[in-house]
């Protein structure tokens, strides 16, 4: 009994880890969660586990930046509260 319990245990942590946890992470940052899975691998090839737990939301954040300053070069005349606004009306903010 003790090994189906192992088992089980095993495999419903693998999909926890495999489908659950990406979707979650995703859904939270609006990434795919084949975005989410590629950039923890990324992150765990170049920071080790550091890099697993940080790089979802710098991406992120790097995501929202590049949005924004995006829009304040090419929009003719936006102010730093028009580009917010136009982030927010997209609801990417």
């Amino acid at each position: 009994a003790p090994l189906w319990v192992a088992l089980a245990y095993f495999i419903i942590q693998q999909i926890e880890s495999i489908f659950l946890s990406p979707r979650i992470a995703g859904s939270a940052v609006r990434f795919h969660p084949a975005v989410v899975m590629v950039l923890v691998l990324v992150g765990s090839e170049v920071a080790g586990l550091w890099g697993m737990f940080f790089v979802v939301p710098v991406a992120a954040v790097a995501r929202d930046v590049f949005r924004y300053l995006y829009l304040r070069t090419t929009e003719r005349g936006a102010t730093p509260q028009m580009a917010l606004e136009i982030l927010r009306a997209r609801s990417i903010l």
